[in-house]
């Protein structure tokens, strides 16, 4: 019975080491390494540490461009590091602010602009103004949001923008 067994399992390992068999093993490890390679490149994976939004965990698309509506992620050196926020202004729209001092981009209500940061830094409001071609306004829903409402912020460049961002959990 042992013998059945043992020579069994040499019938299939010469199966095994077979010309065609390992052909096929590299040609699969090939498109394998290739398409992790490839996505590597466009695909990052994103975690985020602050409440600006409801969600934590990201999918970067980097070969995508984001638009209006869209979130994206940008480098801030304010901030000292990247924001991941939602484009709700694009040129030709219109920031305002009203009576009581809140801020308007278009026809949405951004919120109020705080004078300075949790940690004591001053801020600055974004001026009244119509944004121009090739600048976005990046916004977030949380009321203190560090975003576009700040001059530290900014418009962003849409050249800036590093890719589509998409919300997981």
């Amino acid at each position: 019975m042992n013998n059945v067994f043992i020579n069994d399992l040499r019938v299939r390992l010469k199966r095994c080491m077979g010309k065609k068999s390992i052909k096929k093993g590299l040609i699969s490890f090939g498109i394998g390494f290739v398409f992790f390679g490839f996505i590597s490149e466009q695909v990052h994976f994103i975690k985020s540490f602050t409440d600006s939004l409801p969600e934590h965990y990201f999918l970067q698309l980097t070969k995508f461009s984001p638009t209006k509506g869209d979130l994206t992620i940008v480098h801030n050196q304010f901030y000292g590091g990247r924001l991941i926020k939602k484009i709700i202004g694009q040129a030709g729209d219109h920031i305002t602010t009203d009576a009581v001092g809140d801020l308007w981009v278009g026809h949405k209500l951004v919120g109020k602009v705080y004078p300075q940061t949790g940690e004591g830094k001053k801020l600055n409001r974004t001026k009244d103004q119509v944004i121009p071609e090739g600048q976005v306004f990046l916004y977030s829903r949380h009321p203190k949001s560090f975003d576009s409402r700040y001059q530290e912020v900014g418009l962003v460049p849409v050249a800036a923008l590093e890719g589509l961002v998409i919300a997981i959990i």
